[in-house]
């Protein structure tokens, strides 16, 4: 049996590669199993994947919303915070006002 009567006995495909050569026909194949193996993935693997993305972005978002709303508030105590160390230093400063200078000795100078 020749190549070409053996091409011939094969469905069209092989009729196909006969014509275009077997470089050709054999890349057809590959691709022809590579697409069927990307569309079985496509349900198996992507989208699964892609829906776990999805809820991990939102719980992220999520997250990142808890994050600045404690921050906000860790703000403002901040600022609260400030200002009553603001008054406790005023009345460090008044205190140290008020009491006479000393010397060296700790006697205070006349």
């Amino acid at each position: 049996m020749t190549r070409t009567e053996f091409f011939d006995a094969l469905n069209p495909l092989g009729r196909f590669m006969s014509q275009v050569g077997i470089p050709a026909g054999v890349l057809l194949v590959i691709l022809l199993m590579i697409w069927r193996a990307s569309a079985t993935l496509h349900d198996t693997v992507l989208v699964p994947v892609v829906k776990w993305h999805t809820e991990f972005l939102a719980a992220t978002q999520s997250t990142q919303e808890r994050q600045a709303a404690t921050l906000e508030v860790m703000s403002a105590a901040r600022e609260q915070q400030t200002e009553i160390l603001r008054e406790i230093s005023d009345g460090q400063r008044e205190i140290l006002n008020r009491i006479p200078p000393r010397n060296a000795s700790g006697a205070v100078p006349r």
